[in-house]
């Protein structure tokens, strides 16, 4: 219930959306996509299972095109690299 309440909401939304959003909807709709994780606060990087290497990402709707504003670093390998590039994600996040 919660999801399709979600999908409706970002169905009716106008403008742009999110990575994460249209992945949201890709899986309502049973279109096969990555598994992803949004993360807002550096401290919650130390709770992620994760299996590196990694892929972060810049997740905004103000951001349309990552690659233009240098918002993608892949082959991350180790929770310390991970944060460090997350910290200069989410400064390039706030200032856009």
């Amino acid at each position: 219930m919660k999801m399709k309440n979600s999908v409706e909401k970002l169905l009716k939304r106008k403008g742009p959306l999110a990575e994460n959003e249209v992945k949201d909807l890709m899986k309502f709709f049973g279109i096969r996509t990555t598994n992803y994780k949004v993360v807002s606060k550096l401290e919650d990087l130390d709770d992620l299972k994760l299996s590196f290497p990694v892929a972060l990402k810049v997740c905004s709707r103000k951001i349309l095109h990552k690659t233009d504003v240098d918002g993608v670093r892949l082959g991350i390998d180790n929770i310390d690299e991970l944060k460090k590039i997350f910290m200069v994600l989410n400064f390039i996040h706030h200032i856009k």
